[in-house]
């Protein structure tokens, strides 16, 4: 290949897209970005969101509980999205905050558990 034709070849992508922000996501993404790579990341949450929700389980420990077995969705997650986020109604916080009401047996058995996450929060403001 001649020296100029590689002038004009387009120059390979040094852009990632890091999904996931736990420990192992965001160690590749300050590791890429260490390496010069423009590094979007992206995560499920705010940057904040296990810190501030488990504040609040810090003062009730029962809301560290999960909502429904093998549900990552604690109590405390509910309360936070109904206090903090602004959540309208129980169908806000189980199918568009959290994505439990997808199924429609995780939705009846957390339904109790929206509920009681909004009257908490109307109750007792921030």
């Amino acid at each position: 290949m001649p020296p100029h034709a590689l002038s004009t070849a387009a120059a390979p992508a040094r852009r990632l897209l890091d999904v996931g922000l736990g420990a192992t996501g965001a160690g590749a993404a300050l590791d890429a970005a260490a390496r010069g790579l423009d590094v979007v990341a992206v995560d499920a949450h705010d940057l904040a969101f296990g810190t501030t929700v488990h504040a609040l389980a810090a003062h009730d420990p029962r809301l560290a509980e999960p909502v429904l077995p093998g549900q990552p969705v604690t109590h405390a997650d509910l309360l936070w999205a109904a206090r903090y986020e602004g959540a309208l109604d129980e169908a806000d916080l189980l199918d568009r905050r959290t994505r439990i009401g997808l199924v429609p047996e995780d939705r009846a058995a957390a339904l109790k558990a929206a509920r009681a996450a909004l009257d908490r929060a109307a109750a007792a403001p921030a």
